[in-house]
């Protein structure tokens, strides 16, 4: 059953106007407004890490590239091929069609009357 309007919650609360705080380059944030001040330790973590993966990136950096060019390398190859056989066929179509005309013809019909008879048995088991 529907509630009436006055029982039913707000979805978002309004909030006050944020305050504006100006930056230059001459401000700073004292230590009072702050939540997290890191520690000297946890600084000193935090460069262990980035010095580390900056190690293993640089580590990973001639891998990588070999990777890419074996990538590289084999879609072009997978495009010539494939450009190779879209000939082949274009060709073979080319003297089918030149060679034997009727046949060709006589297997489209066919093939058009199949997909004809497959979509009317579909659209009649589907309604």
């Amino acid at each position: 059953m529907a509630q009436p309007i006055g029982k039913l919650e707000p979805i978002e609360t309004r909030r006050g106007l944020a305050k504006v705080v100006p930056l230059t380059a001459g401000s700073s944030i004292s230590p009072h407004e702050t939540q997290f001040q890191p520690t000297s330790r946890m600084e000193s973590l935090a460069e262990q890490v980035s010095g580390s993966v900056a190690s293993a990136m640089q580590s990973l950096r001639p891998l990588l590239q070999g990777v890419r060019v074996v990538a590289s390398d084999a879609c072009g190859y997978a495009v010539y091929q494939s450009l190779n056989a879209a000939k082949r066929m274009q060709n073979r179509a080319a003297q089918i069609k030149q060679e034997h005309p009727l046949e060709l013809l006589y297997g489209i019909t066919a093939g058009a009357f199949v997909v004809g008879m497959a979509i009317r048995i579909w659209r009649s088991k589907s309604s």
